[in-house]
């Protein structure tokens, strides 16, 4: 599985959170109105935070002020995970703290579904967030390999370039190097893998409580974090 599954996100945030933001409080919006949100909001109370301090409101509909009160802190920094993946619903809570709370700066850690969000690209929208967004795979159209992608798509097809012609290349490109140098074992190679044109992968076996492997899941995350209509990748 090349793309990391909403535990493995959820679970990333906690541990990022638990290094940069050591004993502070969180706050927890949730939804709990579908599976995917249950099991979102499952994932993140479920992960190990013997140093985290969680506030908690339920976003089942949009809170009022005095609902949101209960778990911000006025004129100081304040640290979110959002674990809503309705982009519609998400991007009408961004707009409440930014326009509700003008003087209070907001760290906030969202969904991967999220990237679709196109407002955190305009500048002056949310000036007072800071939003922290996981994926699972990082491409530069603008690269030497991009513009070789992108050269060799048009050659052969139509129409533009989607972000899944890139990483489906790129992870054929990863494959194949695999079995090239290693053969049909590669598997026990992962820990020595070969560089791959855009993103690190970090393959793990998934095991059940017998210890038997289940699949290989990559677990490594980016995080795109948008500030003012400033996008950055770490």
């Amino acid at each position: 599985m090349m793309q990391p599954t909403l535990k493995t996100h959820c679970e990333w945030i906690v541990d990022d959170i638990k290094k940069k933001f050591p004993g502070q409080k969180v706050s927890l919006l949730y939804q709990t109105k579908g599976p995917a949100e249950n099991n979102a909001y499952t994932y993140i109370t479920d992960a190990p935070a013997d140093n985290i301090h969680y506030k908690y409101l339920s976003c089942n509909t949009m809170p009022k002020k005095e609902n949101f009160n209960m778990v911000v802190d006025l004129g100081k920094p304040n640290i979110l995970i959002v674990s809503i993946l309705d982009i519609g619903f998400a991007d009408s809570l961004l707009h409440e703290l930014a326009t509700g709370y003008p003087g209070t700066h907001f760290e906030i850690y969202g969904m991967p579904s999220w990237i679709s969000i196109s407002d955190l690209r305009k500048a002056g929208t949310f000036p007072n967030l800071t939003v922290n967004i996981t994926t699972p795979f990082t491409i530069d159209p603008a690269s030497a390999t991009g513009e070789y992608v992108k050269k060799m798509y048009k050659k052969d097809y139509s129409g533009k370039i989607s972000e899944s012609v890139y990483r489906g290349y790129e992870t054929m490109f990863w494959y194949a190097n695999l079995l090239k140098q290693y053969g049909t074992h590669f598997t026990e190679k992962y820990s020595a893998p070969p560089p791959a044109p855009f993103t690190q992968f970090d393959i793990q076996p998934a095991r059940d409580k017998n210890n038997h492997i289940l699949y290989y899941e990559n677990k490594h995350i980016f995080l795109s974090t948008y500030e003012d209509g400033v996008y950055k990748a770490k």
